[in-house]
């Protein structure tokens, strides 16, 4: 399906560079918007590796641009490996079990050079349960606490505890890789059964990698975060090395664990992002947007940050359909009422105020 109709000018010449077509910009080409629009979503560093050899099709003012995103992306990842290198240190010293997640694999792995996948924290799953162990060993080489408050409901479902800063980088811990109370889960004791050695670091089957990076990208964007970058990393990862060793098969992944929904959900749009085909994908199961589909998907990348309020709510009502009992759902909604332990009145109707204007906009925006 075309991108034409929908992405502007500027996107449309970005995404055409980073599949690598030789696409010249028009007069009316805005480097401004143009700029923006790769920064937002993670894309810079990568289009600078993509295009520095082709000088001659960029805007003259906005190569200097892509470049100087590319060496604070260089800054920014060294330190981060550097720190990362010590976590392992510290980890395998006290024979602590953890899985690399994300951007810290993707970059060191995936992308052809290790600072064109930016990041800006480290994701560690922690295994057999030893995650507070691990925490606690951090803190005791002077990792400090990040001062975010952990609402009440995540203390017992959430799937991480709460960050650290670790030599000025934020480091999360996960106890699992989605929160307990979630429709579509990897659980541990599969990844605990199924985790392979890959250049000296223990991490996830390709096939199984590639579902949770679809299901995670699929959870942020129910709360309104989206990032181009992450569809970038499927498929950069499916043409991989690392990728092509694999002997999973996706359907069978998928309906073993019922997560048919968000993986080809998230794979139908990265292939209309970058005009790819997953040939892995067997004809089944293949599918492309619908044109309402394409325009809704369009609408949130162009609207959205990180965090669009305007759905961030649709897991919270999914955990809280989850939760048993009544009591413990009075409990789950007390606590997101009360995050951050603030229980001053005004403060309490703040808070009651904008979850419920923020949610009748989310249902607003689903009904359009």
């Amino acid at each position: 399906m075309t991108k034409q109709g929908y992405f502007t000018n500027e996107e449309i010449v970005l995404l055409d560079w980073i599949q690598g077509k030789i696409t010249r910009p028009n007069e009316a080409f805005s480097i401004e918007k143009a700029h923006l629009f790769a920064l937002k979503n993670g894309l810079s560093p990568y289009l600078f590796h993509r295009i520095k050899d082709n000088k001659e099709i960029i805007p003259d003012e906005l190569y200097p641009i892509l470049k100087k995103d590319y060496f604070n992306a260089l800054f920014r990842n060294t330190r981060i490996q550097n720190v990362w290198k010590e976590i392992q240190e510290l980890l395998n010293a006290h024979h602590l079990s953890f899985v690399p997640l994300k951007g810290i694999f993707l970059a060191q792995y995936i992308y052809p050079d290790f600072n064109t996948r930016p990041m800006s924290d480290l994701d560690i799953l922690i295994m057999y349960g030893q995650a507070q162990q691990a925490f606690d060993l951090l803190v005791s080489k002077g990792a400090q606490h990040s001062g975010e408050k952990q609402a009440a409901h995540d203390k017992k479902t959430g799937h991480h505890l709460p960050g650290i800063i670790f030599k000025g980088v934020l480091i999360e811990l996960h106890t699992s890789l989605f929160p307990l109370d979630v429709d579509y889960q990897i659980p541990n004791d599969l990844i605990e059964k199924s985790l392979i050695k890959y250049d000296n670091v223990f991490t996830l089957p390709p096939m199984l990698n590639f579902c949770y990076l679809c299901m995670h990208a699929y959870s942020t964007m129910r709360r309104g975060g989206i990032r181009l970058s992450w569809f970038l990393d499927l498929v950069l990862l499916s043409q991989s090395e690392y990728f092509k060793a694999d002997k999973l098969e996706l359907t069978k992944i998928i309906q073993q664990l019922n997560i048919q929904v968000p993986v080809l959900d998230v794979m139908k749009k990265a292939e209309f992002l970058f005009d790819y085909r997953f040939e892995f994908v067997p004809k089944s199961l293949q599918g492309s947007l619908s044109t309402t589909e394409s325009s809704v998907f369009v609408r949130l990348i162009q609207e959205s940050g990180q965090q669009n309020t305007d759905y961030s709510y649709a897991i919270a009502f999914e955990r809280l359909k989850n939760t048993k009992g009544l009591g413990n759902k009075l409990r789950f909604i007390k606590s997101v009422l009360l995050r951050g332990d603030n229980t001053r009145v005004t403060s309490l109707i703040k808070r009651l105020w904008t979850v419920t204007t923020r949610s009748f906009r989310m249902f607003l925006s689903k009904s359009r």
